[in-house]
């Protein structure tokens, strides 16, 4: 077995990009690291130990393709379109700058909105290498301040480890395989959650806990603990390459380095979704699923799975790599018991209704449906094809316990992954006054209320979720809030909130004219700037609340000079 090779099959410019930042680089995330629900697709750089407001320049010559401003996802954001055929992504940003800046608040005035996508012409926004077009931040979905730091290939939009354009980044640090997993793949080792009966083996020098397993006959597939670092005390990173070799047979190879955008929430039958659900541990699967259309597995035979022989002995290897080339591998033997192979039952599960609920089997590449009927409503769950990552007993069935009186309609469970959105439809036998103000509300495993987008069609209330578990109706009647106003001269801020289906918008006009706010649900923090030709002497400004059911509340407040 030779060493783990990246394989790197296409040649990049390796001269044409700088950092965005200045100074000495460090991340806090890597190219393809686990995140929640996604691969992360770029390199978060670390901001001056954590802090907002440090210069952010072009990568390289180019032009202005897009701008983002959300309150979600990458926040603000800059797109650069290079002329080599790629795209540089600055996400996470707390201020735009120069031309870019007047550009951006010139539309949001002109548009009147304070969430939007722009897509300037070519020519309007052009950079050189090394110009400053912003200044970072933690807008969006950042957990902390940094930048956010992406090469694209500009016509597939798939997203590229930067560090394959020459960008230099100092690692001091190998990676660790910390523990491997046994997965049972025979069907009689399927339990509740979705996944398979698993054993887990801590690490023991270049073996592991128990370095013979004796198992018996039957089909199994490996995963994998691992973590690796750039330096001590540093963040943890993901691991881009990794080979599995069965006696001396290379049977899984992991090599990434490019990402699809459709792709990006594959991470969920990438890893075991289960272990990361309910006891926030990340196994990496070193097989694939049924379902596993991610095409960063070059060489595998079998999906990695492996059938398991009486009597047979299977010399196992790992080996993973940074990108830096440090490695680390570990070696074990699995053992077939001498026996008989236990029965793999291959009955399919027929659709039925009983007394606790319904059952069925659903398919990754089929339509799936299935109702629960009652005397007062009735659920029915779509899940269509493309949507599960693999074959699965399902089933729906009513709680005995209630929300608010409610009821609780336990679709599956959280722990098993989903590719993209399902759809409950739910249906009272008897009509209803408000159904305006209903809402779809899932409960996550720690209790909290999660809304879920639906609306009415007359009959029923159609709502899509991207998750399974615990699901109830129920009515918002009650309007947004706001607390802790204060304004002075130009600036005001506020906190504000919603009991149940969320903010939808927030409008503020000083007389009849709009003025722009900004709003970070992580902090419910609102706040704005009014622009110097508004102001008078009085100024009181007039803010509109309205949540996703059409609840609204009006709140005057004065601005002192």
């Amino acid at each position: 077995m030779g060493k783990v090779e990246p394989a790197k099959t296409k040649t990049y410019p390796t001269r044409f990009f700088a950092w965005p930042v200045k100074g000495e680089i460090d991340l806090t995330g890597n190219f393809g690291e686990i995140r929640t629900n996604h691969f992360h697709s770029g390199l978060d750089i670390r901001t001056n130990r954590g802090q907002v407001g440090v210069p952010v320049y072009a990568s390289g010559e180019g032009y202005i393709t897009r701008i983002n401003v959300s309150t979600t996802g990458y926040g603000k954001a800059v797109y650069i379109c290079h002329p080599n055929g790629y795209t540089t992504v600055y996400g996470h940003l707390m201020l735009f700058a120069g031309e870019i800046q007047a550009y951006t608040l010139q539309q949001h005035y002109a548009q009147k909105r304070a969430q939007f996508e722009l897509y300037p012409d070519t020519n309007l926004l052009k950079v050189k290498r090394g110009d400053l077009i912003a200044y970072s931040g933690n807008t969006g979905g950042s957990a902390g301040p940094h930048l956010h730091f992406e090469i694209r290939d500009t016509k597939t939009s798939d997203a590229l480890n930067p560090l394959l354009f020459g960008l230099k980044l100092k690692d001091y640090a190998k990676p660790f395989i910390k523990e491997i997993t046994l997965f049972g793949l025979d069907a009689s080792n399927r339990i509740l959650t979705g996944t398979y009966r698993q054993s887990h083996f801590l690490r023991k020098g270049k073996n592991i806990s128990k370095h013979n397993l004796v198992v018996s006959p039957g089909n199994y597939a490996f995963g994998a603990d691992w973590a690796d670092y750039l330096h001590e005390g540093g963040f943890r990173m993901g691991i881009p390459y990794a080979e599995l070799w069965v006696n001396n047979q290379k049977i899984f190879t992991q090599k990434i380095e490019r990402l699809a955008f459709n792709d990006w929430r594959m991470v969920n039958c990438h890893l075991d979704y289960p272990m990361q659900e309910i006891k926030n541990k990340r196994i990496i699967k070193l097989f694939r699923d049924d379902g596993n259309t991610l095409d960063f597995y070059p060489e595998t035979i079998n999906k990695g799975k492996l059938r398991i022989e009486a009597g047979k002995t299977y010399q196992v290897k790992l080996r993973i790599k940074d990108f830096a080339e440090h490695q680390d591998s570990i070696e074990f033997a699995v053992l077939g018991k001498i026996g008989n192979s236990p029965d793999d039952p291959k009955e399919a599960v027929l659709s039925m209704q009983t007394e606790n609920g319904v059952h069925n089997k659903f398919y990754p590449n089929k339509n799936n449906e299935i109702e629960l009927k009652g005397e007062l409503e009735g659920l029915k769950v779509i899940i269509p094809k493309g949507v599960l990552y693999d074959t699965i007993h399902f089933y729906m069935a009513k709680s005995k316990q209630t929300q608010n009186e409610k009821t609780i309609w336990e679709v599956m469970n959280s722990s098993i992954p989903v590719h993209d959105s399902l759809t409950l439809i739910y249906t009272p036998k008897q009509a209803i006054n408000i159904p305006h103000h209903y809402v779809m509300v899932r409960l996550s495993s720690s209790g909290a209320k999660k809304p879920e987008p639906g609306k009415w069609n007359g009959e029923s209330y159609i709502a899509k979720a991207k998750m399974l578990g615990q699901f109830y109706i129920d009515v918002d009647m009650e309007a947004p809030i706001m607390t802790n106003f204060s304004g002075k001269g130009v600036k005001f801020q506020a906190m504000v909130s919603d009991n149940l289906s969320g903010l939808k918008e927030i409008r503020v006009f000083l007389d009849d004219q709009w003025i722009l706010t900004e709003y970070d649900p992580k902090t419910n923090i609102m706040s704005g700037l009014i622009p110097d030709v508004y102001l008078k002497e009085d100024n009181t400004i007039r803010i509109i609340l309205t949540d996703n059911c059409g609840n609204s509340s009006v709140f005057n407040q004065t601005i002192q000079r």
